[in-house]
């Protein structure tokens, strides 16, 4: 059960990676940059103020932000509303992403490999063959 654990295969993996870097292979990681929206949310606040003579409206722009002052003589109360507006932020993020490296099979590792399917066959009609002159 050991060998199928996660941990034997991270010391596999690390034992592999030795190899390949004695072997000469070269790993680099790239360095891509990602956009991302951070929304910031919109923000009012409200609040009443009363006055004694005062009868005048005022309307403030700064930046995002608006504020109204509207005076109601009759209550004798003045409305202050404040709101700034949502605005979206796109920022740079860097994301690291390895690259895979991969190797082909040298030349003998094919050789090896076909000559095992070769002798695979010739048992698979040994088999086939020995079995035909059984039932004959």
């Amino acid at each position: 059960m050991t060998s199928c654990s996660a941990n034997q295969k991270l010391r596999r993996a690390a034992r592999l990676i030795r190899e390949a870097e004695n072997a000469g292979a070269k790993f680099a990681a790239d360095t891509v940059y990602q956009l991302v929206e951070i929304p910031v949310p919109e923000v009012s606040i409200d609040t009443m103020v009363k006055v004694q003579n005062w009868t005048d409206t005022i309307v403030v722009h700064h930046d995002r932000v608006t504020t109204r002052v509207v005076v109601n003589p009759e209550k004798k109360v003045v409305y202050i509303a404040s709101k700034c507006d949502s605005v979206t932020i796109i920022k740079k993020v860097p994301v690291i992403v390895n690259k895979e490296i991969k190797v082909g099979d040298s030349f003998w590792r094919k050789l090896g490999r076909s000559a095992l399917w070769f002798l695979i066959g010739l048992i698979a009609g040994w088999v086939v063959r020995s079995l035909l002159a059984m039932v004959r």
